[in-house]
């Protein structure tokens, strides 16, 4: 996997959000919460989980993604995972 910057990290997961969700694509704020924001349910944040760690070609333990509340939690998991695979 190629290097990304966060940006480009923000970009693609919004872009996996508006799949799951069946909208066009939104460019998400670092705040909004995944389920009360942007309308994720239980279902939407397993199918998210699942396409992230395709996306990515990473692995976040099931711990750290009942961590994650918020587009910027989940964008530092992110970075914080491929970092440490450099």
């Amino acid at each position: 996997m190629t290097t990304q910057n966060r940006e480009e990290i923000k970009q693609e997961i919004s872009g996996i959000i508006s799949e799951i969700l069946e909208e066009d694509f939104v460019l998400f704020e670092d705040d909004a919460r995944l389920l009360e924001d942007i309308g994720l349910d239980s279902m939407g944040f397993l199918e998210l989980a699942i396409q992230i760690q395709r996306s990515f070609e990473t692995l976040i333990q099931s711990d750290e993604w009942r961590q994650i509340k918020t587009m910027k939690d989940l964008l530092d998991v992110i970075e914080s995972k491929l970092n440490s695979n450099e």
